[in-house]
């Protein structure tokens, strides 16, 4: 009988090996391609736009989050539509409780602007 004393998983853990073949450090780019080999990207692309929900104008915005202006909106979402007051908006929202991609967006900050699309991670975690 085979007693397995490596590489134990479970649900709040798991085991996993890297070996960099020509002898040097395992790095980012090393990590990000591994990431990309495995699907992740549009597993948190497919999560991000299902946490989004449906888009709304910015009265509906304003109705979604009970607000009657921008002074009751955190600075960051004010100044998104501050600057982009003819977009559509959508109100993201996601549990750290729940599984690993919608939790890995509650916990990781978001900044990003392009020519088409701003997204700022709320406050609050």
């Amino acid at each position: 009988m085979k007693v397995r004393t490596g590489f134990v998983s479970n649900s709040s853990s798991s085991s996993f090996i890297v070996a960099v073949k020509n002898g040097g450090e395992f790095t980012t780019d090393h990590a990000k391609k591994v990431l990309e080999s495995t699907g992740i990207i549009d597993v948190l692309a497919e999560k991000l736009v299902q946490c989004a929900g449906e888009g709304m104008d910015i009265i509906e915005f304003f109705r979604e989050k009970c607000v009657e202006d921008l002074s009751d909106l955190y600075d960051e979402e004010a100044q998104v539509i501050k600057n982009n007051k003819e977009a559509k908006f959508f109100a993201g929202r996601c549990d750290d409780q729940e599984e690993f991609a919608e939790a890995f967006l509650c916990d990781t900050s978001i900044d990003y602007e392009d020519d088409e699309v701003v997204v700022k991670k709320e406050g609050g975690y």
